[in-house]
C-alpha cells in the first residue's frame, strides 16, 4: 500500500553537512538562484528570484562609444549619500587616471550620471591614490545640506577627504589629504643682533612643532636648523680676525632673529624650542617660545632672557619620529567622531622610479679616432674615487693625461667646428644619472665657489704695539676693510666669522669623497628613507678643470675669480693689482630633473651626506710643511737640544756647508735634519687632536705657498723677513723681537698652464710635476714643546726633541759677523738678525719652545722648494726646483749672491696633507660600498628642504673651513734679551672654524707674550655638524605592514558646519591598541552605536562613551589595559579571540547583527553585539564553505592594499528580502556566490544570475540604497567586457533549481512512486498559466542514479511528476534526493520576459510503497 511522506518544505534552509538520512524535512541540500519567503500568513514559500538590470554604462563616453582597453574605468569605491552614489573610478593604465563621480538614485533604481553629459565627474586626475590601490573603502557624514563629506583610504595612500557637496574640480592632491602637507621646513635665520641678548657663547640649532586647535593634533619636530654660532665682537666693525668664538661659560651681548616660513594654515599655534651646544656633540634642548600663528610665517627673536622650559622627553623627543600615522585600512564613525585602525605612515612608492637613476657616475675622456670622447664604463663605485696622490693614485695629470681619469659629467662644453670640438674637449668635472646631460630625468652634481676676501692687502705692516719686549700687540696680520660688508650677510664682512654667512654655507674638504644621498618627503611633508646618489669625490685644489656651470645648466663658464684661480685652490692672489687673498668655500650643485609623476608624489627633498669619521677620512689633515733642524753637540747652553734635532728656529729654509766638513768631526755638511718634518695645523693645536700614524699613511703637496717679502729694495735673500712686529724698546740696537710671516698660494701656480715642458713652472730639474709627489710616512705623532721621539721610534739614527734653539747676537760666533751697527752695510735685514750669515758655525746658546704640531718621519726625504721663476714680481732671477738629501754636497748651481755654499732665505714653503694610502685597494671607506655597507651608513643633513619643483640647489652642508691660521712658532721661556721669536700667518682649510678660536694668541686682540705659547683655546661647538638626526637607505628587511596593524585611533568630535574639519585631527593620544596575538585589525563596525574591531581571530567591542561591561567568551572577558591616554576610547573587551575575519572591510551589518567571513575558520560569523555564533556550524552547512575555502587562496590583499576588485570576497545586505549576500573568488578564478537568511543565519541558496542568456552577470561590488541593491560587474568576462551598474531583483525570473530529501522511516527500504510539487506559477499571456519543470534528477541510498527531462501533470497548481518515469531503475531504498531544475524559455537564444516564469513551490509530498 502506497504511503505518502510527510511534505518537505523550506523554512529551514540549505543544509549541506548532514547524511541524507537525517536531512530535515524543512531543509534542502541544495538551491541556485531561490529564497524563502513569507506570504503574509505565516506561511513560507520557495521562490526563483529575479536577476539584474542594467542601471547605467558607466563606461561609455559622450559619444555613445564604449571605452575599451586600459582605457575601461572600474568602480574602486562607492557610497550612498542621501539620494545619490558617489563613486571612485579608475582607469587601468599603469599610471591611473582617477575620477570621483555623482550619480543620481531615480524612484525606479535608475543611476543617471550627475552632470551635463554622461562622462561628467566631480574631479578627475593621477595620483589621488595609489596605482595599485585596489578596494576602496569610504565612509560619510552629511554635515549640512552644503557639506557632505566623505572619508577614504585605499590603504597604500594617505586618507583622503573632500566635500563633494563643493565644487572639488580644480583640487590637487593635498587639497584631499585628511592630513594635510605639513612641509615643516628649518627655522631661517633672519638677523643676528650683536647687542640686546644674553646668549651663551657656542651654537644654536633651532626646530619647532605646531598645533591645531586646543592641541588636538600635534606635528612632530621639525627638521633641526643649521647651526648658529654666537661670537664675539662687533662683526660689522671687525675683519675676522677681530671676531672670536667665546667659552660656554660666558654670555653674550648677542641675539638671533628667526623666522619660519610655509606654515600650514591647517594650524593655529606654534612652540620652538633651541638645541644649544657649549661644546661639540653636547645638546641641550629647552622651549623657548609658545605663540599663536597668525599667517603662513611666524618669527621671532631669541635673546636668552627668556623664561625656558625643558622639552618632554629631552633631545630624543626632537629627534625621534613619534611614528604618526596618514594611512588607514579602515574607517567607521560614532559619536560624531570618526575611528580608523590598522594605522602606519605612508611610504613614498617612487622606489623604481628613482632607483633607475641612481648611483651617479662620473666619466673619462677616451681618445680615438683623431679625437675624445666620454666614457663611463665601470659599474658600482667610481675607481677613482679614492685616488688622492698616494703612489701612483693621482686623479688629476698635465697634458691631455689628465683626461683619463672618472670625475667629468657626461657633456663636452666645446664649441665651434667638429674637429675643434673632438679634439679640444671642454669638460666639467661632476657626476650624473646617465643620460641627465641629454635631457632625461636624474640628478647632476657639479661644483662651484662661494668666495670672501679674507685679506684685502696681503703686504700691510701689521699696526703693532707693545709695553715691553715681551709683551706684543699685532692686530692686522690681516685685514678687510668695512668697505668689503655685505648687506645680504647682517651688513659685516662674509666668511665663516659672521654666523650668517656660515649658517649659510660651510665648504666641503677638497679631494676628499664624500657619499651623498637624497631624501624626499611625500605630500604630508614626512621624510622617507635615504636613496644613495653616489659616493662622489671633490675637486683636487690644483685639479685643472676649473669651468663651473652656468646657472642654466647649458653651458660651462669661469668662476667669478677664475683669473686668479682657474684650477679648485681654497685661497687665491691676483695675478696682478691689489696684492689681495680671497677664500673659497667649495659647494658641490646638485641639478634635479624629476618626472611630473614623481613630483606629484613629494612635497620636496634634501639632500644628505654620511658623517666623515677619523676612520673614515682619505685626507687626514692640512698644514704647513717645516723642516727640522739639527743641533751641534758643542751648544753647551742648549742642553735639551745639543746633539739633537729640533724645531725650525727661522721660518725658512736656511743652510751652509761648513767649511770644515771634510776635516772637523763636529760640523756637518747640511744644517736641514733628514727626512724628519713638522707639519703646523690646527687640527693638532686648536682641535687637540693626538695623532699616532703609521706606515699606512703618506705626505703629499697641495701647492707652495710665498711669503710676502716686506723689503724688495735689494735682494731679499740677506733679510730675515717678514713684519717686525716689535724689537726691544730700551734696546733698539738689539735683533730679537716678535716677526710674523705671511703665505699665500702664488697667483702663478694656481693659473699656468700644466705642462713638462722645458723650464716648466710645474716641473723639477728631473721632470717630476711640481705638486705631485709624495712621501711615505714611517711614523706620525702628536708632539708638544718639549716632547721627545727616540731615533729607535722614528727609524732615523737621532734623537727629536719637539723645541727650538735661541741665539744670542752679543756674542759675534753666533753669526759669524760683527754685531748690528745701525748700518745698512751690515746687511742685517728687516728683522735685525743677519741671516745670510747664519750657517753651520753658527750655535743655539739656550733652549725655546716650540708650538704644538704634527712631527712626521718619512722614508725618504721630501723636494725643498727653491726659488720661482717670476720676473714679474722679483727683483732677482731665480733658480728651479731641486731635492735635497743628506748626501748633498756640491751646490754651486744654487749660490745665492756669495761664493760660499748655500741654500738659503727661500721665501716659499709648502702646504701639504696627510693622506691614507689607498692606493693597496684595502682601504673601506664608510664601511665599503656593498648593499650591506651602504644600508647601514647614517647620513646627515647637508641641505635645506627644497620643494618639489626645485631644479637646482647648492649644497651648503659641509665640515671645513677655509681662513688664516696665525700662530708663534717659536718662545722663549727664558726670555732672554735678544731672544728670536717668530709667526706664521698662512691660510689652511681644516675642521676647526679658526676664525672663531679665542684667548691670547699671535693676532689676538689681547697681547701675546714672547715668552709662552699661545693660547690654543677653540669652544668646538663652532665645528658642530647638524649630525642630531640621521637617515638611513630603506633596510632589506623593512616592510610597512608591521606598522600599527592593531592601533585604533579617534578623531576630534565633529560639530556640524564647523569650518574646520574636525575629522582631521586626530589627537595622538587618543587610541587603543588591541592585543597584536589576534591578529591585525581588518574591519571597524558600528553596530547600534556600539565599536566594533574586527581582527583575524578576534571580535572585540570598543568601550566609547560607555560604561557598560560586555562579558566575553572565556579568557576574552579579561577588561583590557588601554595603552593610550586620551578618552576616546576607554578600553576593549574580546567577544571572541577564536573568529575573526582576515579580508578587509567585508563585514555585512543587518538590523539583527553583523556578519564576517572567516576564511581560516571557514565560516560564517555572526555577533548580535553580545554574543558570537558560527553560523556554518550551527546550521549545517560547514561543508558548503570549506568547500569553497579548503585549499583554496582567495585574496586578501595585492600591493599592500585593501583587495582585489576581481578575486576576494564581496558582500552586501538586501534590505528588501533580508539576506546576506556574499560572492567569493579564489586565485583559481572559480566563483561562488550565495545568501544567508537574517532572520535565521541559514544558508538560502547559491547565485548564478544572468543579465541576458549567455550573459552571466559577475558581480564584483554591491551598493545598497533603502531597498535597491545595485551591484558593479560585466556581463562576462572577455576581453571586451566592461563594468556597468546593475539593479539586482528587478530583471526577468532566472533559471533555479532546489534539491530535497524524502527520509521518512529510515530504517524502511521504499520504493518511491510519485512527487507532487505544489507551486504557483505567474499568468503569461499566450503561454498559458503554468508549464513543467525543465528536468529532475535523482539519487537513493542504493546509490543509483536518474536524470530525465520532466515527465509530469500540472493540473490545479500541482505538479505530478512519476519517479518510476524517470530511469530505467526504480527509485528505491531508505531514502531518495530530488533535484528539481526549471531553465527560463529562451527567444533569439535569450531569456525575455514574453514568456518568463515566476514560481512560488510551497511544498512537496512523495508517495513511496514499503520495498517488499
Amino acid at each position: 500500500m502506497a504511503e505518502q511522506s510527510k511534505p518537505n518544505t523550506f523554512t529551514g534552509g540549505m543544509t549541506t553537512d548532514l547524511d541524507p538520512s537525517y536531512q530535515s524535512k524543512d531543509s534542502y541540500f541544495t538551491g541556485l538562484n531561490i529564497r524563502v519567503v513569507t506570504n503574509g500568513d505565516n506561511s513560507y514559500s520557495l521562490e526563483n528570484i529575479k536577476g539584474t538590470t542594467l542601471s547605467n554604462e558607466f563606461n561609455k563616453g559622450v559619444s555613445g562609444s564604449i571605452f575599451t582597453g586600459t582605457n575601461k574605468y572600474k568602480v574602486h569605491g562607492a557610497v550612498v549619500i542621501k539620494d545619490y552614489i558617489i563613486t571612485i573610478e579608475a582607469d587601468t593604465n599603469a599610471s591611473k587616471n582617477w575620477r570621483i563621480r555623482k550619480y543620481d538614485i531615480s524612484n525606479n533604481g535608475a543611476i543617471l550620471v550627475s552632470g551635463s553629459d554622461i562622462d561628467a565627474y566631480l574631479w578627475s586626475g593621477l595620483n589621488l591614490f595609489s596605482d595599485n590601490a585596489g578596494e576602496i573603502k569610504i565612509e560619510f557624514l552629511a554635515e549640512t545640506d552644503n557639506v557632505h563629506r566623505i572619508y577614504c583610504t585605499d590603504g597604500i595612500t594617505g586618507l583622503k577627504t573632500a566635500n563633494v557637496k563643493a565644487d572639488i574640480s580644480s583640487y590637487d592632491i593635498s587639497d584631499f589629504q585628511v592630513f594635510k602637507p605639513a612641509t615643516l621646513v628649518k627655522v631661517v635665520l633672519s638677523d643676528y643682533n650683536q647687542f640686546g641678548g644674553n646668549l651663551s657663547y657656542g651654537s644654536y640649532s633651532y626646530t619647532y612643532r605646531l598645533s591645531s586647535s586646543g592641541g588636538s593634533t600635534q606635528t612632530d619636530w621639525a627638521p633641526i636648523s643649521k647651526t648658529i654660532n654666537v661670537v664675539k665682537n662687533d662683526i660689522t666693525s671687525n675683519s675676522s680676525l677681530g671676531v672670536e668664538g667665546g667659552s660656554s661659560l660666558e654670555n653674550s651681548s648677542a641675539s638671533i632673529e628667526l623666522t619660519i616660513g610655509n606654515i600650514s594654515t591647517d594650524y593655529e599655534s606654534i612652540e620652538i624650542a633651541s638645541i644649544y651646544y657649549g661644546a661639540l656633540n653636547t645638546p641641550v634642548i629647552n622651549v623657548i617660545e609658545k605663540g599663536f600663528i597668525s599667517g603662513s610665517n611666524y618669527s621671532f627673536q631669541h635673546s636668552g632672557f627668556e623664561t625656558t622650559t625643558l622639552v618632554e622627553g629631552g633631545i630624543a623627543a626632537a629627534i625621534i619620529n613619534n611614528s604618526s600615522w596618514n594611512v588607514c585600512k579602515s574607517l567607521a564613525k560614532k559619536d560624531n567622531k570618526l575611528y580608523a585602525s590598522n594605522l602606519k605612515s605612508e611610504t613614498l612608492d617612487i622606489d623604481s622610479q628613482i632607483s633607475a637613476l641612481l648611483p651617479l657616475k662620473s666619466y673619462k675622456g677616451v681618445s680615438g679616432g683623431g679625437g675624445w670622447s666620454l666614457s663611463s664604463d665601470y659599474t658600482g663605485a667610481n675607481p677613482h674615487r679614492h685616488f688622492n696622490g698616494g703612489s701612483s693614485n693621482w686623479s688629476w695629470d698635465v697634458n691631455t693625461n689628465d683626461r683619463l681619469y672618472y670625475k667629468f659629467i657626461n657633456k663636452n662644453f666645446q664649441t665651434g667646428t667638429a674637429t675643434n670640438i673632438s679634439q679640444n674637449p671642454i669638460y666639467v668635472l661632476g657626476a650624473e644619472s646617465a643620460g641627465f646631460s641629454g635631457g632625461g630625468f636624474g640628478f647632476r652634481m657639479t661644483f662651484t665657489h662661494q668666495d670672501y676676501l679674507i685679506d684685502d692687502d696681503l703686504n700691510r705692516s701689521p699696526n703693532g704695539s707693545s709695553d715691553s719686549l715681551s709683551e706684543q700687540v699685532a692686530t692686522e696680520l690681516h685685514f678687510t676693510g668695512t668697505g668689503n660688508n655685505d648687506s645680504n650677510y647682517l651688513g659685516a664682512a662674509k666668511g665663516p666669522h659672521n654666523p650668517k654667512w656660515d649658517n649659510a654655507f660651510t665648504s666641503f674638504k677638497r679631494g676628499e669623497c664624500y657619499r651623498f644621498g637624497i631624501v624626499f618627503y611625500d605630500l604630508q611633508g614626512i621624510p622617507g628613507f635615504t636613496h644613495h646618489l653616489g659616493d662622489i669625490k671633490m675637486p683636487d685644489a690644483l685639479d685643472p678643470n676649473g669651468l663651473v656651470l652656468s646657472s642654466s645648466g647649458t653651458s660651462a663658464q669661469n668662476k667669478s675669480y677664475h683669473n686668479d684661480n682657474s684650477r679648485w685652490s681654497p685661497f687665491s692672489t691676483p695675478i696682478s693689482g691689489t696684492s689681495s687673498v680671497t677664500a673659497h668655500a667649495l659647494i658641490p650643485r646638485l641639478e634635479v630633473n624629476l618626472s611630473a609623476n614623481v613630483k606629484a608624489k613629494i612635497s620636496g627633498y634634501k639632500i644628505v651626506r654620511a658623517e666623515l669619521s677619523e676612520n673614515d677620512k682619505t685626507i687626514i689633515t692640512q698644514g704647513i710643511l717645516s723642516t727640522t733642524e739639527l743641533h751641534h753637540s758643542s751648544e753647551s747652553g742648549n742642553t735639551f737640544l745639543a746633539g739633537k734635532t729640533g724645531a725650525q728656529t727661522v721660518p725658512y729654509y736656511v743652510t751652509q756647508q761648513d767649511a770644515g766638513a771634510t776635516t772637523n768631526p763636529n760640523a756637518y755638511p747640511i744644517r736641514i735634519a733628514d727626512k724628519q718634518y713638522i707639519i703646523e695645523t690646527p687640527e693638532v693645536t686648536l682641535g687637540n687632536k693626538v695623532y699616532n700614524l703609521n706606515t699606512g699613511f703618506k705626505i703629499k703637496p697641495l701647492y707652495p705657498v710665498k711669503q710676502n717679502i716686506q723689503d724688495t729694495s735689494s735682494s731679499y735673500v740677506y733679510s730675515y723677513s717678514g713684519y717686525k712686529v716689535q724689537t726691544d724698546p730700551d734696546s733698539p740696537n738689539n735683533y730679537g723681537g716678535l716677526h710674523v710671516h705671511k703665505y699665500a698660494p702664488h697667483p702663478a701656480l694656481l693659473n699656468s698652464t700644466i705642462s713638462v715642458a722645458a723650464n716648466s713652472l710645474w716641473q723639477t730639474p728631473s721632470q717630476e710635476p711640481l705638486c705631485r709627489w709624495s712621501r711615505d710616512i714611517y711614523i706620525g705623532k702628536t708632539v708638544v714643546s718639549g716632547e721627545e721621539i727616540a731615533g729607535s721610534v722614528s727609524n732615523l739614527n737621532r734623537t727629536y726633541r719637539h723645541d727650538t734653539g735661541q741665539y744670542d747676537d752679543s756674542s759675534p760666533n753666533q753669526y759669524s759677523g760683527t754685531a748690528y751697527t745701525g748700518s745698512s752695510s751690515d746687511d742685517e735685514g728687516v728683522g735685525g738678525i743677519r741671516p745670510k750669515f747664519f750657517d753651520m758655525e753658527s750655535r743655539a746658546k739656550w733652549t725655546g719652545g716650540a708650538m704644538t704640531g704634527l712631527y712626521i718621519s718619512t722614508t725618504s726625504n721630501a723636494p725643498l722648494l727653491g726659488h720661482i721663476r717670476d720676473a714679474t714680481t722679483d727683483p732677482v732671477t731665480e733658480k728651479s726646483f731641486s731635492d735635497i738629501t743628506a748626501n748633498f754636497a756640491a751646490a754651486t748651481s744654487l749660490e745665492e749672491g756669495n761664493s760660499s755654499k748655500q741654500l738659503k732665505f727661500i721665501p716659499y714653503k709648502w702646504v701639504v696633507e696627510v693622506i691614507r694610502n689607498t692606493s693597496g685597494g684595502g682601504f673601506e671607506q664608510y664601511g665599503g660600498y656593498s648593499d650591506n655597507a651602504i644600508k647601514n651608513t647614517r647620513f646627515i643633513d647637508c641641505s635645506g628642504h627644497q620643494s618639489s619643483t626645485s631644479e637646482s640647489l647648492l649644497i651648503n652642508g659641509g665640515d671645513t673651513y677655509c681662513d688664516w691660521y696665525t700662530y708663534k712658532n717659536s718662545f722663549d721661556p727664558s726670555d732672554g734679551p735678544a731672544s728670536l721669536n717668530w709667526g706664521t700667518c698662512v691660510p689652511l682649510e681644516s675642521s676647526i672654524n679658526i676664525a672663531l678660536r679665542s684667548g691670547i694668541y699671535l693676532g689676538s686682540s689681547e697681547k701675546t707674550f714672547c715668552n709662552v705659547q699661545d693660547n690654543y683655546l677653540y669652544n668646538t661647538a663652532y665645528s658642530q655638524q647638524n649630525n642630531l638626526v640621521g637617515s638611513v637607505v630603506k633596510p632589506s628587511y623593512w616592510s610597512s605592514l608591521d606598522v600599527f596593524t592593531n592601533k585604533v585611533a579617534a578623531s576630534n568630535a565633529k560639530v556640524f558646519g564647523e569650518i574646520k574639519d574636525s575629522w582631521s585631527s586626530f589627537p595622538i593620544n587618543d587610541f587603543i591598541e588591541l592585543n597584536l596575538s589576534q591578529g591585525i585589525i581588518t574591519d571597524l563596525i558600528n553596530f547600534k552605536n556600539q565599536l566594533f574591531a574586527i581582527q583575524e581571530s578576534g571580535v572585540s567591542i570598543l568601550s566609547v562613551n560607555s560604561r557598560a561591561l560586555i562579558q566575553g567568551e572565556g579568557a576574552a572577558a579579561d577588561i583590557q589595559i588601554v595603552t593610550g591616554t586620551g578618552t576616546a576610547i576607554e578600553r576593549f573587551d574580546y567577544l571572541s579571540t577564536e573568529y575573526g575575519s582576515q579580508h578587509f572591510n567585508k563585514s555585512i551589518i543587518t538590523p539583527t547583527g553583523f556578519y564576517l567571513f572567516d576564511k581560516d575558520k571557514s565560516e560564517i560569523i555572526k555577533s548580535d553585539g553580545q554574543s558570537i555564533t558560527a553560523l556554518a556550524l550551527s546550521n549545517n552547512y560547514k561543508s558548503f564553505i570549506e568547500g569553497i575555502t579548503r585549499n583554496k587562496l582567495i585574496t586578501i590583499s595585492s600591493n599592500n592594499n585593501l583587495g582585489d576588485l576581481v578575486g576576494g570576497i564581496q558582500s552586501a545586505y538586501d534590505f528588501e528580502f533580508r539576506e546576506c549576500l556574499f560572492t567569493i573568488r579564489d586565485t583559481s578564478n572559480v566563483k561562488t556566490s550565495f545568501s544567508l537568511s537574517d532572520l535565521t543565519g541559514k544558508l538560502t541558496s547559491k547565485l548564478i544570475l544572468s543579465y541576458e542568456e549567455n550573459h552571466v552577470f559577475y558581480p564584483k561590488k554591491y551598493i545598497q540604497y533603502n531597498n535597491f541593491l545595485f551591484c558593479i560587474g560585466s556581463e562576462n568576462e572577455s576581453g571586451t567586457a566592461v563594468d556597468q551598474f546593475h539593479l539586482m531583483n528587478s530583471g526577468l525570473y532566472q533559471n533555479f533549481n532546489f534539491g530535497y530529501v524524502v527520509n521518512d522511516n529510515p530504517t524502511i527500504n521504499k520504493i518511491f512512486d510519485t512527487s507532487e510539487i505544489i507551486a504557483m506559477q505567474n499568468e503569461v499571456a499566450g503561454f498559458g498559466s503554468s508549464v513543467s519543470f525543465s528536468s529532475h534528477e535523482l539519487s537513493d541510498s542504493t546509490r543509483s542514479n536518474a536524470s530525465s527531462a520532466s515527465n509530469e501533470r500540472v493540473r490545479e497548481g500541482i505538479h505530478r511528476v512519476s519517479l518510476r518515469s524517470l530511469s530505467s531503475n526504480r527509485a528505491r531504498g531508505s531514502w531518495l534526493k530530488h533535484t528539481v531544475f526549471f531553465n527560463q524559455p529562451l527567444q533569439a537564444n535569450k531569456i525575455t520576459g514574453v514568456a518568463n516564469r515566476k514560481f512560488d513551490i510551497f511544498a512537496i509530498n512523495t508517495r513511496y510503497r514499503q520495498s517488499r
